[in-house]
């Protein structure tokens, strides 16, 4: 799904929300939004250039996602990094909307694309699979 996308559907989200959350809402759409960063780290570790609207044409391919993960899995959309949001969050309970923004753009992304498996969004799953297939 397009950043531009997320960002529509998790601001028609937060406003519905807006009477429980506030202005809270901000932090879970921001989450949800900059959760893709991972994509771009991705793209300048792998191809060593620091060039945001060349990583924005490739990752806008589809299919690339998922191949890539395999290789640079994307950190910020993995099931560990969602927990230590979690853990975090009850030390710092702002974290609760960063959760809740990581977690409805991962639920977008999976609607979205319901043909993609799962198994990308697993980091140690996605190295370990690259391992076994040598």
């Amino acid at each position: 799904m397009m950043p531009q996308s997320h960002f529509i559907l998790t601001s028609i989200i937060c406003l519905v929300l807006f009477p429980f959350i506030g202005y809270k809402g901000i932090i879970v759409l921001l989450s949800a939004v900059l959760i893709d960063i991972d994509h771009y780290i991705a793209y300048v570790i792998t191809q060593k250039k620091f060039d945001i609207f060349k990583a924005f044409k490739k990752y806008s391919a589809k299919g690339i996602c998922v191949r890539e993960a395999y290789e640079f899995p994307f950190i910020f959309h993995t099931i560990e990094f969602q927990i230590l949001i979690f853990i975090i969050s009850f030390f710092i309970p702002v974290f609760r909307f960063v959760l809740l923004g990581t977690l409805i753009h991962c639920v977008q992304d999976a609607i979205s694309e319901p043909r993609k498996t799962w198994e990308y969004k697993f980091f140690l799953l996605s190295k370990k699979r690259k391992e076994l297939e040598g």
